[in-house]
């Protein structure tokens, strides 16, 4: 007599139990795989970057082709060039290397390296961030290029006591407009103008939303400031002129009015004094002086129409 074996094999109940393992765990790693990946992405193009960069200063250094090289970096890739700047480049020796558009640059834009020394005409860092991390690649003043890890920090909090949550605002938060930047005056004594010293937010106005969207300001120091300023009476001047030789002077009147100047023997003698002598210290002094005349130079300042402001405001946000 013969006997079947019976033949052993999955359930559709297992098979759907091994699926939903794999899958389980696809979810769990693929944010790791993804930050990995960027992470190994962001450190690929910053070596090509720092590549590119020594190739263009050891052609320099080397003076091939008797020119200069360098590196021109926009967003979305870069260039290595020959020539003695971007703009009057030879076109036709571009290297272009594209970057990928998850990976911003900034910084840095344009570095040409010396021949024969190979020094930079510019020092500084190139960064490239992913919205995780930072590589920051930096070349200094003697031509060494470097780089090096950073992680971004996150975004700082709210302001204390100003922000809105939930379609709501903080009783702080109240304004939709911080109002118009004014400038003000503050009195400078005697001088010869009185210019803005600062200035301050005016007429701040309205609500900020229910709703959560849009902008709202929270004012700070409150101020009362002049914003107007007009020229008072004067309060310091100069003489100025060019006297006229004694020896010019043919009668004794106008000798004796010149001072300086003498009457002898019907000759007018001396040598008369400069209008910026410091004896015509006034207007008087100096009109009496011939071909003398006085200036105002500083003055008093009016002050006028004061305002209520503020010294500065904290941009208020919804969290």
């Amino acid at each position: 007599m013969t006997v079947k074996k019976s033949q052993k094999a999955f359930t559709l109940i297992e098979i759907l139990l091994v699926i939903g393992i794999f899958s389980i765990l696809a979810i769990l790693t693929l944010p790791l795989s993804l930050d990995f990946y960027k992470k190994y992405q962001l450190d690929i193009y910053t070596q090509e970057i720092v590549q590119a960069l020594r190739r263009a200063q050891l052609k320099s250094m080397s003076v091939e082709q008797d020119s200069r090289f360098g590196i021109y970096l926009a967003e979305g890739n870069y260039v290595l060039f020959r020539g003695n700047s971007y703009a009057v480049r030879e076109l036709q020796y571009d290297e272009i290397f594209d970057i990928p558009y998850n990976i911003s640059l900034s910084g840095l834009s344009e570095i040409v390296f010396s021949k024969l020394s190979g020094l930079p005409s510019v020092s500084g860092d190139i960064i490239l961030t992913n919205g995780n991390e930072e590589r920051i690649i930096n070349i200094n003043s003697i031509g060494r290029i470097s780089y090096k890890i950073k992680l971004v920090s996150p975004p700082p909090p709210p302001p204390l006591n100003c922000w809105g949550t939930g379609g709501s605002c903080d009783s702080l938060c109240q304004y939709l407009n911080y109002g118009t930047l004014t400038s003000y005056y503050v009195n400078p004594g005697c001088a010869t103008s009185c210019l803005a010293t600062g200035s301050i937010y005016v007429g701040p106005s309205g609500f900020c939303s229910t709703d959560g969207t849009g902008n709202c300001y929270k004012m700070e120091s409150p101020a009362v400031q002049y914003t107007s300023s007009s020229q008072g009476t004067s309060c310091r001047g100069a003489c100025s002129g060019v006297c006229r030789p004694c020896t010019l002077l043919r009668t004794q009147s106008t000798c004796i009015n010149q001072r300086g100047c003498s009457w002898v023997s019907g000759r007018c003698l001396g040598t008369c004094l400069s209008c910026s002598d410091s004896y015509f210290n006034n207007r008087v002094l100096c009109e009496n002086q011939r071909i003398c005349s006085w200036a105002d130079t500083s003055w008093y300042w009016n002050l006028s129409n004061s305002q209520n402001g503020y010294n500065s405001y904290v941009t208020c946000q919804w969290y």
